[in-house]
């Protein structure tokens, strides 16, 4: 049987391991348990297996591991920083940041960690690679005019286009909704980091979150009817999922600790996903890169 859930990042004292939930919050699953950072979990397209990220070997590297917390597999080996995975949609590819030509570049790779593939090459950091549903396509982050800005690029590394414009604020943490009509993205508003959400093609910018509290990391629920994003608005880092258009708020996770790096789905269908990693050099604050 098919069931929805949530793979997420709970960092605590400093460590942090991958763990599991139902949509409402409830029947919380550790998958990892490690003294290292494992974090940034993304799901398979078939719902079987998890990718995260984890610096288990002195470096960080991407792994794969069964649903069951069985099964590991590390899919990059080396001296270079590896980060960020997403597996496309058709199953044929991972997309991930990796720092082996000097700086952050984005690169694809088979599913076994074969045919790598560097697909940006630029003097500042490429990152972020989030899959359009088709896998023709994928959005990233780049920093190329002095702040991070949202591209988009084809599936090869061509033509790539900037779809965010704002001088005054960055926008980073895309994520492509399932119907591939919206990127849900955070950016800066009145202080505070929020969620907005545009057009696949850059059109129609809108903040949906409002208030105080931080909010970031947004990913789209399979269907597309919410959003599940991290946040600080009761003190600690928790998950939280709204409506597209920010409202029917609710709160996933109350726990000390921080509650990040979720990724909703249907195991055995595609799911959307965001990351968060505490242990890197490119690190800044609130664990993003």
């Amino acid at each position: 049987m098919a069931t929805q859930r949530i793979a997420y990042t709970f960092a605590d004292g400093g460590n942090e391991d991958i763990y599991l939930i139902d949509p409402d919050g409830s029947n919380r699953t550790q998958i990892t348990d490690h003294p290292a950072s494992d974090a940034d979990p993304d799901w398979s397209p078939d719902g079987k297996q998890l990718l995260f990220v984890s610096n288990r070997d002195g470096n960080l590297h991407i792994y794969k591991i069964n649903a069951d917390g069985t099964g590991l597999q590390p899919l990059t080996t080396g001296d270079s920083t590896n980060i960020m995975p997403a597996w496309a949609p058709n199953g044929e590819k991972i997309a991930f940041a990796s720092n082996r030509d000097g700086d952050l570049e984005i690169f694809t790779m088979n599913a076994d960690g074969s045919d790598l593939t560097q697909l940006t090459n630029n003097d500042t950091a490429d990152k972020t690679p989030t899959w359009a549903p088709n896998s023709k396509q994928m959005a990233f982050v780049a920093a190329r005019d002095d702040h991070e800005e949202i591209y988009v690029m084809d599936n090869d590394g061509s033509n790539q286009t900037r779809l965010t414009y704002d001088p005054d604020f960055p926008a980073y943490d895309p994520a492509w909704s399932p119907d591939g009509h919206k990127i849900a993205f955070t950016t800066h508003y009145d202080g505070h980091e929020g969620i907005a959400i545009m057009d696949s093609d850059g059109r129609r910018p809108i903040e949906i979150t409002t208030g105080s509290a931080d909010s970031w990391l947004p990913a789209w629920s399979v269907d597309g009817q919410e959003i599940v994003f991290s946040s600080n608005q009761n003190g600690d880092d928790d998950l939280y999922a709204m409506l597209p258009d920010g409202s029917n708020m609710r709160q996933l996770t109350n726990d000390i600790g921080a509650d990040v790096a979720a990724a909703w789905g249907v195991q055995d269908v595609y799911v959307q996903r965001v990351f968060h990693i505490i242990y890197d050099p490119y690190l800044p604050e609130r664990g993003r890169w």
